[in-house]
């Protein structure tokens, strides 16, 4: 199986009017700059910050807070951009996991420029097995932070009657954001090398997060979901089997509605003229 490490995002901001948020959002982002302060400070050692400074696992706590900064919330349409924001801060630093030092290794010579060499793909691999305590502890967060922004993004677009181009292309965006991170937890728990309870429970934030996410991709990402899961629930146990194929079985068609049909939003032909 291919490795999909380097499946890695930064959550789009979409604009949306934006009411005042409460006190919890304010401490989110008081961590948020105590781990910018980190990763300077690793980074004048070469380094990423690690769970086992304490300093580090105190902090990534906080980020990594569902109870407190997501179901402790009401959250609206309305509080979209800062809750998009709190979303990449989360995404952002597994990516850095993911992808330190890449930037770094030749490129692939020739089309498509955005193919990883081989030595960046070892170097991605080689970061997860160095960085895996901090990924795992940064995922179950951004699976449901992500999941939350989607259902507020698909309330959003349910309510719309029009948008823009623009409006339409980051939709989209979103929409392929959203299938390549569904996939990110999707390869953890495929990951043999995972101890088993660590994968269950991801397999667990990925039923979680499943309905929302199903919601807002298209019939391809959804396609591409199913032809991607179903050798993975055949090398599951029973328990585990039986989870991916409820999912699997909840990706197949159905009413597609709101974010997961934008064509309806594409401007017609007098539109353009």
């Amino acid at each position: 199986m291919k490795s999909i490490y380097s499946l890695f995002i930064s959550f789009l901001l979409i604009s949306v009017p934006c009411r005042g948020m409460a006190d919890p959002f304010d401490e989110y982002a008081a961590a948020s700059a105590t781990y910018k302060r980190l990763v300077a400070e690793a980074a004048l050692r070469n380094q990423l910050p690690r769970l086992s400074d304490p300093a580090v696992a105190e902090v990534l706590s906080v980020l990594t807070d569902h109870k407190r900064f997501l179901l402790g919330q009401d959250l609206k349409v309305a509080d979209l951009q800062k809750l998009s924001e709190m979303c990449s801060v989360t995404a952002n630093a597994s990516a850095a996991y993911y992808s330190f030092g890449v930037l770094n290794l030749p490129i692939e010579s020739g089309p498509p420029r955005k193919k990883l060499s081989a030595e960046q793909s070892k170097q991605l691999d080689t970061n997860f097995s160095i960085y895996r305590d901090e990924i795992i502890k940064l995922e179950p967060f951004i699976q449901r932070c992500s999941s939350k922004a989607v259902s507020l993004i698909q309330l959003y677009v349910l309510g719309a009657t029009e948008m823009d181009r623009d409006q339409i292309r980051h939709l989209a965006q979103v929409q392929y954001q959203t299938f390549s991170r569904f996939l990110v937890i999707a390869g953890l728990v495929a990951d043999v090398s995972l101890d088993m309870q660590i994968r269950k429970r991801l397999l667990d934030i990925m039923i979680e997060v499943s309905p929302s996410v199903i919601a807002v991709l298209t019939p391809p990402h959804r396609l591409s979901l199913i032809r991607y899961l179903e050798p993975i629930g055949d090398e599951m146990q029973d328990e585990m089997r039986s989870s991916i194929e409820e999912i699997v079985e909840a990706l197949k068609p159905d009413p597609c509605v709101g974010m997961c049909d934008l064509r309806k939003f594409a401007p017609t032909d007098q539109q353009r003229r």
